[in-house]
């Protein structure tokens, strides 16, 4: 049981830090894109994560977007959060339109 713990300590003290992460996730979104929703969404949005869950959080447009807009909303976003967030960090996000939002928290 130690080797698991020591093994998978830093991925669960990273998990924990989620609050930090997420909080830069809705300023890099809110600054590039003023009118997309941010929720937090899974396991830790539950509060019943473990060392092998990731962080999941939901960008909703109202609109509909392309495969190709997803993509670029993505990139803008992962590039706004450079430096701030770790890209090693288990940090998952869903680029949604409003309408799979909806479906999404039935």
């Amino acid at each position: 049981m130690k080797v698991f713990v020591r093994k998978y300590r830093g991925r669960l003290l990273m998990i924990r830090a989620w609050k930090t992460i997420v909080y830069e996730v809705v300023r890099a979104v809110k600054k590039l894109y003023t009118e997309a929703e941010v929720y937090l969404i899974g396991s830790v949005a539950e509060n019943c994560f473990t060392v092998r869950s990731d962080v999941d959080v939901a960008v909703a447009f109202k609109s509909r977007l392309s495969r190709d807009s997803r993509v670029s909303v993505l990139a803008h976003i992962w590039e706004k959060l450079n430096g701030k967030v770790p890209m090693y960090y288990p940090l998952e996000i869903h680029v949604l339109s409003g309408e799979e939002f909806a479906k999404l928290i039935r």
